[in-house]
């Protein structure tokens, strides 16, 4: 999908208006993209800009990395989602300062996942080997839904009981749900 030296022709004209497009897969080549777009914002004295969002989420260190680069960027930043958002992208969208949605998008919040399918084949597993292995997944995941759940827990006011109780339904909620439940500020 992305098909530029980290900013094609497109995303430069929306760059041009202080737009960033995150749409697709949350991957290292959308924080490449993230990156390169906020340096040269930063070298154009920081402007406000609008933040896309129409995206299903991704792993979770790139998305984290997106949510630090943009949360520490000083123009003010609006985050807007259309159609969905979902998954890690929902964290992104809270690294913003003002947080929109149009009116029949999809916000969607779960527990973290973990793809095991993408280890590589030419791995041999001890029984030892094994429960090291699903120990330290088991750590990294604990981990990282404890970063995420206190990103929800600051920028919604709800508790951690309220917020592991909606991730765990993993389903999306309407605009006005995520509206009432505090991961937007507004539906536009």
């Amino acid at each position: 999908m992305w098909l530029y030296e980290h900013i094609d022709e497109t995303r430069k004209q929306l760059l041009s208006k202080n737009i960033i497009d995150l749409s697709g897969k949350v991957d290292e080549d959308m924080a490449m993209y993230v990156r390169d777009a906020l340096m040269m914002l930063t070298a154009n004295n920081n402007p406000a800009i609008k933040v896309i969002i129409t995206s299903g989420g991704g792993n979770v260190t790139v998305s984290l990395a997106i949510y630090d680069m943009l949360k520490n960027y000083p123009g003010k930043k609006t985050g807007l989602v259309i159609s969905f958002c979902r998954s890690m992208a929902v964290v992104i969208l809270q690294a913003c300062d003002e947080r929109l949605a149009l009116p029949h998008s999809l916000v969607g919040v779960h527990s973290i996942l973990v793809d095991i399918e993408k280890l590589p084949s030419s791995i041999t597993f001890t029984p030892k080997k094994i429960l090291e292995f699903v120990e330290k997944v088991v750590k990294d995941a604990r981990s990282a839904q404890g970063i995420i759940e206190n990103i929800y827990r600051r920028r919604t006011g709800q508790t951690l009981k309220a917020i592991r109780q909606v991730s765990n339904k993993d389903y999306d909620m309407t605009a006005q749900e995520a509206l009432t439940f505090g991961l937007i500020d507004a539906i536009i």
